[in-house]
């Protein structure tokens, strides 16, 4: 199984834009996935930005977009990966008041031709991003340099701005650079 994966923050419109371009370049079929409670949704073409603003405030928030037809009779998100195996998939960080919560961009194929798709995509991605990061935690002063998380310019002007950006998990601040 081959697998991409990369963590980046992004401005959330930002990523819908990017996932909108993709759909017309590659004649993608998209899904929304809610995770509590799970529910997965088709989307027409055009309704990748409404169903953001719809769900946004209500919890983390998945597209996945594939080539194939989706199977969506799933109860889980595990049932849904199994059944759908060669899909991409973005989780969209939300800005929520003060803080812009991390994205990812992830892949998991057998497909050979998918995969050939998956890293042009992820090539796009990383157009359009700056890699390095510091995770800093806020009681310790202790920070760690990861070089292969990824931001783009409006996140930088959203943190210089006093938007706290958030690591998938666990407490830390990210910050942009090596500092």
């Amino acid at each position: 199984m081959k697998t991409i994966g990369i963590q980046f923050h992004a401005e959330p419109l930002e990523i819908i834009n990017f996932i909108n371009k993709l759909i017309s370049k590659y004649d993608l079929k998209t899904i929304l996935m809610i995770f509590r409670p799970f529910k997965l949704a088709f989307l027409e073409k055009n309704d990748v930005e409404s169903a953001y603003l719809e769900y946004k405030d209500k919890g983390k928030i998945r597209f996945s977009l594939s080539k194939d037809n989706f199977i969506l009779d799933c109860k889980t998100k595990n049932e849904f990966l199994d059944k759908n195996p060669n899909i991409f998939s973005f989780d969209v960080g939300r800005l929520l008041g003060n803080n812009l919560e991390e994205s990812f961009f992830s892949v998991k194929t057998d497909n050979e031709n998918f995969y050939n798709i998956s890293k042009e995509i992820s090539k796009e991605l990383k157009k359009l991003t700056q890699s390095g990061v510091t995770a800093i935690n806020p009681d310790s002063g202790a920070k760690s340099y990861i070089r292969s998380n990824r931001y783009t310019i409006e996140a930088e002007n959203l943190l210089a701005k006093g938007i706290k950006m958030l690591p998938a998990a666990g407490k830390s601040l990210i910050v942009f650079g090596r500092k």
